[in-house]
């Protein structure tokens, strides 16, 4: 595994000294530019490797005045679409659809002009045989006196005037896109006006960031496992009008129950998850969710099937939020699971979060839930359809907490903050959104669950390294610093030490101020499956996205970015007890010795403290090497005289241990002191040395009796 990683890193090296990326670098943006009369108008978007005879066109208006389409043409070199009358208004678009039904459900909106209507149509007609061929066809966009304004050419065709290598033939669901910003399109009429990093699936959508100023004591910073499961409870419970839940995966039943008893309340409570999570949904989480359908909750679903001529709209449904009652939404970076949101506040997963009291912030999740779970979708399933569902099912057992209090306890804010919210893919147009922000920073820690060193994208078989471990070398060539702490689970090691060995071997070579490395096995933590990042110590990064090409390019993630530093502190102070090891015993004091008398019983209180946190204690109280008791009191009962030692053992939560006994000397008197407590039905404690010594006459009687010679096998005690 070790020589895989060394021959990523090699590669990655060759690509540092001037191999080029398998994406575009960002192209020029201005007016339309094409070789007609100059009016502006362009091919921007097209549908051509469709399921179900639903291609589509979109024509865009890059000037400031209405222009009429009327007697325009669109051309696949077979048939033309015929614009007959269309007022196209200024910088908008126009879509031209061949079945309105299936573009409807989509996008939940008919297309401007519907050709499937020919009846009803009176903007268009259908000349000849025009349908966009799955392996390549070009498209002309001809304005009325037969000159050509805009082209485009995919797959195995090309076309005239435009210029080099065809745009790579679209997978099956997949749109095509013109690479737009703002009122700005790349037109050069070549293949990079349309390499887009971000994919675009039928149904996509085009959700811009959002921001907001929030006002002190409005957010919430936490982490797991420390505080995550209480936050998202206590804001569950005060929930009134509405919870909407997106995860990619829930099995925590707290969660769960928390969500039943909103629903009790009146509360309106849906839930949207993936359908087809990597390794399949758990049995836990299928009764979760059944469960909680049975009794009323919107359960959906996203799911599609290229096979079954369903296209999902995005590849993943990674992002991890809730919405409360328009008003609250919490940002995650784990997902609503046992691990994720632990009971015990000590194990699970390494996470943070986010809450923020915030109304616009909440408008805008509310309506990305919305628009993701809309039932027109043909990827979205009610859970109640999917064979999967068990009405019969009832929430699994609830796990008992062995830890009720964690190290590190809620921040809430005391000052102002500012929080935007990043959807993925969406916001991603030419690149990740994060590399900008990191190549940017004078210093950056971060914590991440997942990383690839290489990046292989949508349009090149080429690769590169990572954007954002570029950003970071970037930055610590122009004197920032960094430190970046990688998840070590066993399915993760082979790829994040890949990136840590490249990342600390650049570093090392050039005299750069970085340190990266994967977390110590010994941690307390399952994974750390956190996303994280603190930037110049005045901005945290709450996000869902693992830094891997499909996170940003295909999946619907959510990232928060917090500009406070406040918050950027406690995220910080957090980072730091993951990044360096607890390597110091607890302290473990079982007591000063004691003398009781025979029959009495006794508590044994211990004292333990951690620089960090204790995790257990234990007594061993007949020094057997075997624990009798768990926690810092145990009950000693003084049935035999002589000494007894008893120890107590103290572990911390990152393994370390120590010890320290207690001598109890038990004297044979009279009997039990007056302060001991006896259980209901224990026999007087003289009965026990009475029946003892019965029980010796009894056998010397019958030695006499019976005389016989007893060889007893030789027994050393050391």
């Amino acid at each position: 595994m070790r020589r895989g990683c060394c021959e990523a890193v090699s590669s990655a090296l060759l690509f540092v000294l001037g191999t080029a990326a398998p994406y575009p670098a960002p192209p020029s943006f201005g007016e339309a530019t094409g070789g007609g009369l100059g009016c502006g108008l362009l091919i921007s978007e097209f549908y051509s490797s469709a399921l179900s005879n639903d291609e589509y066109i979109v024509v865009t208006s890059c000037v400031d005045s209405y222009v009429s389409l009327a007697n325009w043409s669109i051309s696949d070199g077979e048939g033309s679409i015929c614009i007959k009358s269309w007022l196209l208004p200024p910088r908008s678009s126009v879509s031209v659809g061949f079945n309105s039904t299936s573009f409807g459900k989509a996008y939940g909106r008919c297309p401007n002009i519907a050709l499937d209507q020919a009846d009803e149509c009176e903007s268009a007609v259908v000349i000849g045989s025009f349908r966009l061929a799955d392996a390549g066809d070009s498209m002309s966009l001809v304005n009325p006196m037969g000159q050509l304004e805009d082209c485009v050419a995919y797959g195995d065709e090309t076309c005239d005037g435009w210029t080099g290598p065809p745009i790579p033939k679209p997978r099956q669901g997949e749109v095509v896109k013109r690479i737009c910003e703002g009122d700005a399109s790349a037109d050069t009429n070549t293949s990079s006006d349309w390499l887009c990093f971000r994919e675009y699936r039928y149904g996509y959508t085009s959700i811009e960031p959002v921001s907001a100023v929030v006002a002190p004591g409005k957010l919430c910073a936490f982490t797991s496992p420390d505080c995550s499961l209480d936050v998202v409870l206590n804001a569950l419970a005060s929930s009134i009008h509405t919870v909407l839940l997106c995860s990619y995966e829930i099995s925590s039943v707290p969660v769960c129950r928390a969500l039943l008893d909103a629903k009790s309340r009146g509360v309106d409570v849906r839930l949207l998850v993936d359908g087809n999570p990597t390794g399949g949904m758990s049995s836990r989480q299928i009764d979760c969710i059944s469960s909680m359908s049975a009794s009323g909750v919107c359960v959906s679903s996203v799911c599609g099937n290229v096979s079954n001529d369903v296209v999902q709209h995005f590849s993943a449904l990674h992002s991890k939020y809730a919405v409360i009652d328009d008003s609250t939404v919490i940002v995650l970076s784990e997902n609503f699971v046992e691990s994720g949101l632990p009971e015990d506040r000590i194990f699970g997963n390494r996470g943070w979060g986010v809450l923020v009291e915030d109304i616009s912030l909440a408008r805008f999740l509310s309506s990305m839930f919305v628009e993701d779970s809309r039932p027109s979708r043909l990827d979205v399933l009610d859970w109640k359809s999917d064979p999967r569902y068990d009405p019969s099912s009832v929430l699994p057992a609830e796990e008992p907490s062995r830890h009720s209090e964690g190290l590190l306890c809620p921040l809430r804010s005391t000052s102002e903050a500012t929080v935007t919210l990043f959807p993925s893919p969406d916001c991603n147009l030419v690149g990740p959104f994060l590399a900008s922000l990191i190549k940017d920073a004078d210093e950056v820690v971060a914590e991440q669950f997942q990383s690839d060193l290489m990046w292989s994208t949508r349009w090149s078989d080429q690769t590169c390294v990572n954007p954002l471990l570029q950003g970071i070398l970037e930055g610590l060539r122009s004197g920032a610093s960094s430190q970046v702490l990688f998840d070590s689970s066993w399915f993760n090691q082979e790829r994040n030490f890949a990136c840590s060995e490249f990342l600390a071997s650049v570093s090392a070579n050039e005299s750069l101020d970085g340190t990266f490395r994967l977390i110590d096995p010994r941690s307390p933590f399952s994974v750390v499956h956190n996303k994280g990042l603190v930037i110049d110590d005045s901005m945290s990064v709450v996000s869902s996205n693992n830094w891997v090409y499909p996170s940003f390019a295909r999946n619907r993630e959510l990232a928060a970015v917090i500009h406070s530093e406040e918050v950027a502190l406690h995220f910080t102070r957090a980072f730091e007890l993951d990044l360096y090891p607890d390597n110091s015993s607890p302290v473990a004091l079982a007591g000063e010795d004691v003398a009781v008398e025979i029959g009495s019983s006794i508590t044994l209180r211990g004292f333990a403290s951690d620089d960090r946190l204790v995790a257990d204690c234990w007594w061993d109280l007949d020094a057997d090497g075997v624990w009798d008791v768990r926690g810092r009191e145990a009950e000693f009962e003084a049935v035999t005289p002589g000494r007894h030692h008893a120890v107590m053992i103290v572990t911390d939560a990152w393994g370390n241990r120590a010890n320290d006994s207690v001598t109890i000397t038990v004297h044979a008197g009279s009997g039990p002191s007056s302060t001991t407590v006896r259980s209901p039905g224990t026999p007087p404690i003289w009965f026990v040395p009475m029946a003892v010594g019965c029980a010796v006459l009894l056998v010397r009687h019958l030695l006499r009796t019976r005389p016989r010679k007893i060889n007893l096998p030789r027994r050393d005690f050391q």
